[in-house]
C-alpha cells in the first residue's frame, strides 16, 4: 500500500537529510516553481523533504523574538507558542522574503507550535510566482532565514513543521492534486474492511494493512500505520479533538503517519485554484493548528475560502445593529433559563461564557444575538426578540462561524462539517432543511466567506471565537 511522505514542495536542494523511510532536499530556496499548466507531483515521487513538527495539547502566547524557550524539545504534546503581533518574528522574515518572489496572496500560520525548549526557531523559505513554502526548525544558536548552517546536525527530534501553498492553471487542477495527497484504499479483499466507531456520530473504515479513514464534511481524513488498534485510537483523538476545533471551511484532506518517532502529518486544503498546507513531524494536533491559525499575510485578517462567492439574498431587516464581544456582550438569556430545545438544558453564566453578540432591532422590537463558549461542549447560542427569550440552545456543530444575515434570519454553519443552521430572530424558529439553507446562505461555494456579510457597513470576520485548548 502507498505510504504518503509528508512533504513542502520544491523548497530547496542541497543537503540529503533522512529519516523513518522518508529522504528529500534541503538547501538554498529555488529560482522557479511549478507553472500554472503543470499537472501535480505526488509526494511519494517528489525530490523533497519531510516536514516536522510538535504538537500541543494546550499551549500559551508567549511574545519572546527570539523564540526560546526553556527545555529539551521531545515528542510530547507539551508545547508553547511564540506568534507575537500576530506572527512570530521568523515567519514574518520568511514571509518578507516570499513577498516581492511571488504573485500569490500570501498566508501564513498565527501559532507556530514550539516544545519548551532552549533552542532558537529558524526557518529556511523558498518561493517563486505559483508557490511558496517555509520549512521552520530548531537551533542551537540563533540563525536567520536561509542560513545554510540551520540544517546542519539540526536532527528530525529538532523538525518543527511547515507551511506553504501553490497556485495550479484551475480549481480542478488543484482538485486532482488533493486527491492525489490521499493514501488510495485497498481494493481486495473488501471483507477484511470494519467501521470502526470514532465517536461523535462519525463511523471510520479501517483496513488491516494499515489505514483508517474517515469523513468529516467535505474533509477526508487519514492514518496509515501497521497496528490498527494503534491508528483507531489515533483517530478517534483526532476526532475529538476536531469536535471543538474547526479546520478551514473548504474541501480538504489529512493523512497521518502513525510511526514510531512521531505522527509525520499533512493537511491541505482547496481555495479556489490554490491548495494550503501545513505539516509536521511529531504529532497530529500541530500541523491541525497551524491549519486552523492561516491569516491573510500581513494583514492577520481571516482568509476568504470562497473568494468567488456571490450574495443573492435579502438584505437584514435589523437596524442600528452592533456587534459587542467578551464581558460587554448584551445579555440574552437569564439565569435559570430552561431551553425548549433542549429540555435538559438550563443556562448559567458560570458555564456559558459570552464571547460575542449582535443587538439591534427588528419590526421596531431590540433582539440580541449571543454566542457563548461552552468547553469542552461547544458553542451555544441564544437570542431574545423584544426582551424575552426565544432560543437557546447548541448550534449545527460544536463550532462554526456566522455566515449570513438575511430578512429576519442569521444563518450559521460549518462547511468544513456540512452543519448548518438559520435561525429567525424574532421568534427563535430554527431551520436546518438543506434546501432552505442554501437559498438563504446565498451562495453555493462550499467554503466560508472571510466576513459577516449582510449587515451593511461592517467588516467582522465570520469565525466565533473558542478556546484551542484547555
Amino acid at each position: 500500500m502507498k505510504k504518503t511522505a509528508l512533504v513542502i514542495v520544491g523548497i530547496v536542494n542541497s543537503v540529503v537529510i533522512t529519516g523513518c523511510g522518508l529522504v528529500g532536499h534541503v538547501g538554498s530556496p529555488p529560482n522557479t516553481a511549478p507553472s500554472t499548466n503543470q499537472s501535480h507531483t505526488s509526494p511519494t515521487t517528489s525530490s523533497t523533504r519531510p516536514i516536522a513538527g510538535t504538537s500541543p495539547s494546550s499551549s500559551t502566547n508567549t511574545n519572546t523574538s527570539d523564540a526560546r524557550s526553556t527545555a529539551t524539545p521531545s515528542a510530547s504534546d507539551s508545547t508553547t507558542h511564540t506568534s507575537p503581533g500576530p506572527f512570530n518574528p521568523v515567519v514574518q522574515q520568511a514571509m518578507t522574503f516570499a513577498r516581492p518572489r511571488t504573485t500569490m496572496e500570501l498566508q501564513a500560520p498565527e501559532n507556530v507550535p514550539t516544545p519548551q525548549t532552549s533552542l532558537y526557531l529558524a526557518a529556511i523559505a523558498g518561493a517563486s510566482q505559483n508557490t511558496y513554502h517555509v520549512l521552520l526548525q530548531l537551533t542551537s544558536t540563533p540563525m536567520g532565514l536561509n542560513n545554510p548552517n540551520i540544517l546542519n546536525g539540526a536532527g528530525l527530534a529538532n523538525d518543527i513543521g511547515g507551511f506553504g501553498a501553490t497556485r495550479y492553471a484551475s480549481a480542478s487542477q488543484a482538485d486532482a492534486a488533493l486527491q492525489n495527497t490521499l493514501t488510495p484504499p485497498p481494493q481486495a479483499p473488501t471483507s477484511t474492511m470494519t467501521t470502526p466507531n470514532l465517536n461523535f456520530g462519525i463511523i471510520g473504515q479501517a483496513w488491516p494493512q494499515g489505514l483508517v479513514q474517515w469523513q468529516e464534511g467535505d474533509w477526508t481524513l487519514q492514518v496509515t500505520g501497521s497496528d490498527t488498534s494503534l491508528d483507531t485510537a489515533l483517530a478517534m483523538h483526532i476526532v475529538s479533538y476536531l469536535h471543538t476545533h474547526l479546520l478551514p471551511e473548504t474541501r480538504g484532506v489529512m493523512v497521518v503517519v502513525n510511526a514510531g518517532d512521531g505522527n509525520h502529518t499533512q493537511v491541505e486544503w482547496q481555495e479556489g485554484n490554490v491548495l494550503l498546507r501545513t505539516t509536521t513531524y511529531h504529532s497530529a494536533t500541530g500541523a491541525m493548528e497551524m491549519a486552523m491559525s492561516m491569516r491573510n499575510y500581513p494583514s492577520g485578517n481571516m482568509p476568504s475560502m470562497d473568494a468567488n462567492a456571490t450574495f443573492g439574498t435579502p438584505n437584514f431587516a435589523g437596524r442600528n445593529v452592533q456587534r459587542t464581544t467578551g464581558g460587554s456582550v448584551p445579555r440574552a438569556i437569564p439565569n435559570g433559563y430552561q431551553s425548549t430545545i433542549s429540555p435538559n438544558l438550563t443556562f448559567s453564566s458560570n458555564t456559558y461564557t459570552p464571547t460575542q453578540g449582535f443587538s439591534g432591532t427588528l419590526a421596531g422590537h431590540p433582539f440580541v444575538l449571543d454566542f457563548y463558549q461552552d468547553y469542552p461542549q461547544g458553542l451555544a447560542v441564544g437570542v431574545s426578540y423584544d426582551n424575552k427569550p426565544v432560543y437557546f440552545g447548541y448550534g449545527p456543530s460544536p463550532v462554526f462561524s456566522v455566515i449570513n444575515f438575511t430578512g429576519n434570519e442569521v444563518v450559521i454553519g460549518n462547511p468544513a462539517s456540512g452543519s448548518y443552521m438559520a435561525l429567525n430572530l424574532t421568534t427563535g424558529q430554527q431551520t436546518t432543511n438543506p434546501s432552505v439553507i442554501n437559498s438563504l446562505k446565498g451562495y453555493t461555494g462550499l467554503g466560508l466567506p472571510s466576513h459577516v456579510l449582510g449587515l451593511p457597513g461592517t467588516d467582522y470576520s465570520s469565525a466565533i471565537p473558542y478556546p484551542s485548548g484547555q
